[in-house]
């Protein structure tokens, strides 16, 4: 809330990540129906990081079918469904064109991180391809709303190993 946000800029932060749940912005359901309820209450968040002058990225906690491997990313079974059911990416994809739609212009907001800590577990890393896949859509598809903002991007094992990104 404001107080929170306050806080921050009392303590001399100048950013701070917004953990977004796709679940509570697009309802799970055939289709495309946005919560407009929560999409309010970050209009209203943002409000108050504009008020202190704390930049506020968004950062996808949260993606649909679940993006790490482990409980904390709103997954059902510790299994990273988005890579594995193309309309869990789809449905991603479709989030954050929707995010940079409704948020292009809003100078408070600095960057989107796509994904929080995807493909956690070595187990899952047979799935780099797809991970890989989906950063290169889902960029492409942003870029063709929003040519401005930064996107920021997670290495898998907790966002540290980024040897994923030496393309050649």
């Amino acid at each position: 809330g404001e107080r929170d946000i306050q806080a921050m800029a009392e303590y001399g932060y100048n950013s701070v990540r917004l953990p977004i749940s796709a679940r509570t912005f697009l309802y799970e359901e055939p289709g495309y129906r946005y919560n407009e309820d929560s999409f309010q209450m970050l209009d209203e968040i943002l409000g108050y990081c504009e008020k202190y002058k704390v930049y506020a990225i968004l950062d996808m906690h949260g993606a649909p079918g679940g993006q790490s491997g482990l409980s904390c990313d709103d997954g059902i079974d510790n299994i990273p469904h988005m890579f594995l059911d193309e309309e869990n990416g789809e449905r991603a994809i479709a989030l954050w064109e929707e995010f940079a739609r409704r948020y292009k212009d809003r100078w408070i907001v600095p960057a989107y991180e796509l994904l929080n800590e995807p493909i956690s577990v070595p187990r899952w890393d047979h799935l780099i391809p797809e991970l890989l896949r989906f950063y290169d859509e889902c960029i492409a598809r942003i870029r063709k709303i929003d040519k401005q903002h930064a996107i920021v991007l997670g290495g898998n094992r907790f966002n540290w190993a980024v040897d994923l990104f030496n393309k050649n």
